[in-house]
Order: structure tokens, then sequence, then C-alpha cells
């Protein structure tokens, strides 16, 4: 779901700040905004924009997509539309149009820092589209080439196209052999598809392996915490795996997954504690999605309430 806020106007002097996905500057709309049709316009472009917000609170993207271009066809220069709109198009992976909406955002809104870290993230994901695009070409060329083929599923892994990348870790595995680092990956494209048992499966063998990449052990955390499944969720346990990793540096990944633990053995505190720590990490990694989805859940667990994950599929 993405999270929206109407935009209303702000008290004088004070300036309200956004993250991630609430996006909505504080603009009020007028009849300059919406054009010569004045009023008549403003009407049409404030009620199209309220369909989509709904639409898009409830996770109805495509609904909220042509709602938000209805808003635009009459009030094209109104920047938290056009921001909103490259959001959702970003969500329904049609990069290229929502990063021609973020530009537009951004022209009309220069100073908007939200727009400028959603256009950058959205540059990104161009970029690692480009990079998978020249991968796939490289792994035709050399199909037996274990190495193009784990480097190919990485990339479609960083890019969250899971079902790619598992067709091709899979492949590599078949050719190279099961080791820490096979394990490892399809751990992780498996937790992506939420198919929980193989992911726990082959994290949990990757660790016993002798893996040493972070996102293994943060990975086993927040599924062990959060899984929807009763016969895998085990709190207690996610916290006995976190335990060799709090020590140094611990991803904000798996910060959150003890966070999400420590809520569900009702030790209040220390969920706060661990969540707080969780968003620093994302805020300094740049990552303001996670950020603010870490901070919803914050305020379950200062609530005395607990968070699972979506759902499982149990193949």
């Amino acid at each position: 779901m993405i999270p929206i806020a109407r935009p209303r106007r702000s008290r004088p002097g004070r300036r309200r700040r956004g993250v991630a996905l609430a996006l909505l500057a504080a603009v009020a709309w007028s009849v300059a905004a919406c054009g010569d049709d004045g009023a008549a316009a403003r009407a049409r472009a404030s009620a199209a924009y309220d369909r989509a917000v709904a639409h898009a609170q409830a996770g109805r993207l495509a609904p909220a997509r042509d709602a938000l271009a209805e808003s635009l066809r009459d009030a094209p220069e109104v920047a938290h539309v056009r921001k909103l709109y490259g959001v959702v198009l970003e969500r329904l992976d049609d990069v290229e149009g929502a990063e021609r909406e973020m530009r537009e955002a951004v022209r009309l809104a220069p100073d908007d820092p939200d727009a400028r870290l959603h256009l950058a993230r959205i540059e990104r994901k161009r970029a690692l589209d480009a990079r998978i695009a020249l991968a796939h070409h490289r792994a035709s060329e050399a199909p037996d080439d274990v190495a193009l083929r784990y480097a190919l599923g990485e990339l479609l892994l960083e890019r969250g196209r899971f079902d790619g990348a598992l067709v091709e870790l899979l492949r590599a595995e078949r050719r190279g052999g099961s080791d820490a680092r096979s394990n490892a990956l399809l751990g992780l494209a498996y937790a992506g598809q939420q198919r929980h048992v193989r992911a726990l499966h082959h994290l949990s063998e990757a660790l016993r392996l002798g893996s040493d990449d972070p996102r293994v052990r943060a990975e086993l955390v927040f599924l062990l915490a959060t899984s929807r499944a009763d016969d895998l969720r085990d709190p207690e346990r996610a916290l006995r795996e976190a335990a060799p990793a709090l020590e140094g540096a611990p991803t904000a990944r798996l910060l959150d997954g003890v966070a999400a633990a420590y809520a569900a053995v009702g030790r209040r505190a220390d969920a706060d504690a661990a969540i707080a720590r969780a968003i620093a990490r994302a805020v300094a990694d740049d990552d303001h999605v996670s950020a603010h989805e870490m901070e919803q859940r914050r305020a379950r667990y200062r609530a005395g309430d607990t968070w699972l994950g979506p759902p499982v599929d149990p193949t």
C-alpha cells in the first residue's frame, strides 16, 4: 500500500517534512494552477485526485494511475499530482514513465526533497535495467558460464524480479553445484516470492556452510520474526540468530526483524529501541521507503501490537 497524505496549508513559518512515499507537499489547489477552466477545472482535477488517493491507499494502482492522468489533464502544472503519478507508475514498473513524471515534478517544485529522492531512486532503477539487459546478452552468448548466470541472478534479485532471478540461480546451481553462495541467493529469491519454507531452508543452509553475506542472516531473522505461517514463525529463534550480528554494524533489515521479534515476545522497549536503530540505518543508506514503512511498524509496537508480513506462498 502507498501511504498518502492529503495536501493542506502549512502554518506560517512551519515546514512540513515528507518522507518516502507520503510525498505530497502542502500545496493548495488554485484556479491559476488549473488553467483557463477556472473553478470547473479545479473541481474536476481535485475530484479525480481524491479518487486516486483512495485507490492508492487501498493498493489499487491501475485505477490510481488512471485517476491521476485524468486530474493532470485539467491541472498539468500541479507538482504534488505529478509526484504521486510518478510513484504509482514506478510501483507499476513503468520506470520510463515514472522518470518522466518525477522529472516534471522536480521542475515544478525544485525545492521539494522528496521528489528529488524519488527521482534518484528511479534513475538507479533505469541504470540497473541497462545492466540487466547487458547481463542477459552476455549470458545468452555463454549459456554454460556459471559466473555469468550468478551475476544475472544477483542483478535480478536487486531489481526485485524474483521469478527471473530464481530461474537463473537454479541454472547456475545445476551447473556449479550447491554451496554457501548458491544457498544464500536461492534463499533470498524464495524470500522475495514469499515462499518461506524454501527460503528458511536455503538461508539456514547458507549460514551452516559459512556464508558471510549479511543479507542472509538479516532475511532469516526477518522471516522468523514476521512470517504469517504459524509453524514457521519463531521470534525466540530470530533473536538467537540475530545475536552474532548485533555487535557489529547490523543492517536495517536485520534490526527491523529484531524489532518485530521483540514485539512478538512482549519486550516493547527493546522493540522501540531496535526499530529506531533500523530507521536511522535506513535513512543513512538513503532507503527512505523502508524508513517510512518502519515508522509505521514503530507506531504499532508502541501501541503494544505486533506486525506480520504478507501472506505466505506454501509451495
